[in-house]
């Protein structure tokens, strides 16, 4: 499969210095891997002057085109509460998938605190866990959310804590679940999809049973 890999240095011909010494390299073909994002760059789908500070974690799909990583940001605006991005890359180049301090899709305006985990099937989408900040009505109780890209490139919410859920006893509330988790041993690597686009969750509703998931992307 493919790779890549984070790494500071020294780059071609340019000696890099305290506010370039990070870059991101991936295969664009087996064996061959190049330089895909540095540090100092303008991030992408952030205002003017915010670069990219560092990278620190790098996930990887099934061709050159897939890959997604965090980062930390420095700029105007930039502040401890929204400084941590996710960007994926598309066909058409990288996009932001989600920040803290901004408001994803489905909560009501509720903000990101934390971007958890994230994870990529092999051959489509993303899929992410974040906390929201605990302000009303976000509380203990609903502010951990999955969250994929869709095929039209849009992040939506998958589910929820606190949210209904149908099953065959009836609507059940969603207390807590788990997705996207690294298995033993497993070195961070993310867990929990399948190659066709389906995220599988475990489910532990309020009133302590179970379930099982399958969470599609369309």
């Amino acid at each position: 499969g493919f790779q890549g890999f984070i790494q500071g240095g020294t780059y071609g011909s340019t000696v890099v210095n305290t506010y370039s010494n990070s870059a991101l390299f991936v295969d664009v073909a087996p064996g061959e891997t190049i330089l895909q994002v540095r540090e100092g760059e303008q991030a992408a789908g952030t205002p003017a002057g915010v670069t990219y500070r560092d990278f620190f974690e790098l996930s990887m799909g099934d061709s050159p085109a897939q890959y997604a990583f965090y980062a930390d940001l420095r700029g105007p605006g930039t502040s401890t509460t929204n400084n941590i991005g996710l960007w994926y890359k598309t066909a058409t180049g990288i996009k932001l998938a989600m920040r803290t301090g901004s408001s994803p899709h489905g909560v009501g305006g509720a903000t990101v605190k934390n971007i958890t985990l994230f994870g990529q099937p092999a051959q489509a989408g993303l899929g992410v866990v974040a906390d929201l900040n605990q302000d009303l009505p976000v509380n203990a109780t609903n502010d951990r959310g999955f969250w994929a890209v869709n095929s039209l490139g849009e992040v939506k919410l998958g589910l929820r804590e606190g949210q209904s859920v149908s099953t065959i006893g009836g609507p059940r509330t969603v207390g807590s679940f788990v997705i996207l988790n690294a298995g033993l041993a497993a070195n961070g690597a993310s867990r929990g999809f399948s190659r066709d686009g389906f995220f599988t969750a475990l489910i532990t509703f309020t009133d302590g049973s179970q379930i099982i998931v399958e969470i599609e992307v369309p």
